[in-house]
């Protein structure tokens, strides 16, 4: 009777065991997808991943709660992009894109430009508290002086701000949709094919002339 209870508990553990290591599996392959979504730029795809929590037993495997907090992260970063920067503004965890959500909501409402510069107070607090914990951080760096800066431009002129939605503009994860200028043309650019080494030595001695000798 004791050898059956034994086994009982040992067939427990290891279906225990299995059905840990598939959650945490099945969960990995999820984050894997949505990372996929977001590089290939299909945002909502991304977003649409479900996080559900490991189970008490997958919470003890090594990377269990890593990939947790890389599916709310990549969710965060596909509402970003999707345009859903209320939400992303109000996630206490990701302070630098919460920071960024808050500058684009602002520049895409617009408004009276008293309250848009009470408004980037706030985004220059918010990229300073990243800046706070992570000193080294060069685009809360970079992005603060620049909404200082624009805070500055705007309360000097006094001009209201125009609305301006960085989703419609064409603007990608990647960044802007690159295209030939207008005014440029395709002309200007050259092909250099390399040389090979017997017509590099010919070059170098292409014009130049013999040794001149003295006479008498």
């Amino acid at each position: 009777m004791r050898t059956v209870i034994g086994y009982l508990i040992v067939s427990a553990v290891f279906v225990g065991a299995g059905l840990a290591l598939w959650q945490t599996s099945d969960l990995e392959k999820r984050v894997a997808a949505a990372e996929r979504d977001l590089v290939t730029l299909r945002y909502q795809e991304a977003g649409a991943t479900p996080i559900e929590a490991p189970s008490a037993w997958a919470k003890y495997l090594p990377g269990a709660e890593a990939s947790v907090e890389a599916a709310t992260e990549l969710q965060t970063t596909s509402k970003y992009w999707n345009g859903d920067y209320g939400d992303v503004a109000a996630d206490p965890k990701a302070k630098l894109l919460a920071a960024n959500a808050a500058y684009r909501a602002l520049r895409k409402e617009g408004g009276n430009w008293q309250a848009v510069v009470g408004r980037m107070d706030g985004v220059v607090k918010a990229y300073a508290d990243v800046l706070r914990d992570d000193p080294a951080n060069a685009e809360a760096a970079f992005n603060f002086e620049y909404v200082t800066r624009l805070r500055a431009v705007v309360a000097a002129r006094r001009q209201n701000l125009a609305p301006q939605d960085a989703k419609s503009s064409g603007n990608t994860i990647h960044g802007g949709i690159g295209e030939i200028p207008a005014e440029g043309e395709t002309k200007q650019f050259k092909m250099i094919v390399p040389m090979r080494p017997d017509e590099r030595q010919e070059a170098e001695k292409a014009g130049k002339g013999a040794v001149r000798q003295r006479k008498g």
